[in-house]
């Protein structure tokens, strides 16, 4: 995505950026530098397949158009991102990033719970916008510990990797990164509060019988109870009877799939890109997990409490508590 250079809106120019261990680590304090050593950087090549336009996807094949052709528009509404650092004690344990970091200003287009987060570099020879993605408030807040930071080619952007407390991998699109990247450290076990922003959602209205795999064989004498009821015996299995989530990096590292039960539905109060939103709390594997179904998603069949779905998406987060 070619840089878009900007200008700064009103105010900001006066702002400034801001393997699990055998031990707890020590609390860092500020005037540490920054340990990136379980930093990754992602190629060119390596972010182009990650393609961040599918991001806008949900609200519209050819969306991610007209949010570039309506990026002047949309800078004109921007005001600060909010994230933790508003809290004092927070913005206290910020370390000194290297210098050779580029400085990041989040701007919210425009300041609503339901928005654009406009990722805006900085540097001596100007502002230009780095990378544009939807925000939504997740939930719930969730403790995990950081394994890897895998960042885009300009280091802006970030998809963290770490594991839930029942020790399950997860991967995420931090919408907060530029902000609040030095406040993180390896192996510390911050909390966030996750959203799935779903590609694709369908009710499951009836059983879907495959053959069973190879391998079910061998897990139906080690680890019966591991299976659905009707996965213990017989030729086919029902793929609907799953009740798991699982991360997809097949398809991008922070991909989500997932079958499960819902709790409870909500339509927001906000629009976002002109497409009404849905916040379907599902339980799936004993995760509960907030998703977020567009208008466009749902082709006017939104999922009801207690029904079953199947879904996947794009999963988000930002930094809610930092131990």
């Amino acid at each position: 995505m070619r840089p878009y250079a900007c200008a700064a809106p009103p105010g900001m120019a006066m702002l400034t950026q801001a393997s699990q261990p055998d031990a707890p680590m020590p609390a860092p304090t500020p005037d540490e530098p920054l340990d990136t050593s379980w930093w990754q950087v992602m190629t060119e090549a390596e972010w182009d397949a990650y393609r961040p336009g599918q991001h806008w996807e949900p609200f519209g094949a050819r969306e991610v158009e007209r949010v570039i052709a309506e990026l002047p528009g949309l800078l004109a509404q921007g005001a600060p991102a909010f994230t933790v650092l508003e809290n004092r004690d927070n913005a206290a344990k910020v370390q000194s990033l290297p210098q050779d970091e580029p400085g990041v200003i989040l701007l919210a287009c425009p300041h609503l719970p339901l928005t654009t987060i406009v990722s805006v570099r900085i540097g001596g020879e100007g502002n230009f916008v780095d990378s544009f993605y939807p925000f939504m408030q997740g939930a719930p807040n969730v403790a995990i510990t950081l394994r890897r930071a895998l960042l885009s080619p300009s280091r802006c952007q970030a998809i963290l990797h770490g594991s839930l407390p029942d020790g399950s991998e997860v991967a995420f699109f931090d919408l907060h990164w530029g902000a609040t990247r030095s406040l993180y450290r390896g192996g510390s076990a911050p909390e966030f509060i996750l959203g799935l922003l779903a590609y694709h959602c369908r009710v499951i209205d009836g059983p879907m019988e495959l053959p069973a795999p190879a391998w079910l064989a061998a897990v139906r004498r080690a680890a019966p109870d591991a299976l659905p009821d009707s996965w213990r015996e017989g030729d086919t299995i029902d793929f609907n009877a799953i009740d798991a989530y699982v991360m997809r990096p097949d398809i991008a590292p922070d991909e989500m799939e997932l079958w499960g039960t819902v709790e409870s539905v909500e339509r927001l109060h906000h629009t976002l890109r002109g497409q009404g939103l849905f916040k379907v709390m599902a339980s799936a594997g004993g995760f509960r997990l907030a998703m977020f179904v567009t208008d466009h998603v749902a082709q006017g069949r939104v999922p009801q409490p207690g029904e079953r779905i199947g879904a996947y998406g794009w999963l988000n987060g930002a930094l809610w508590w930092v131990p």
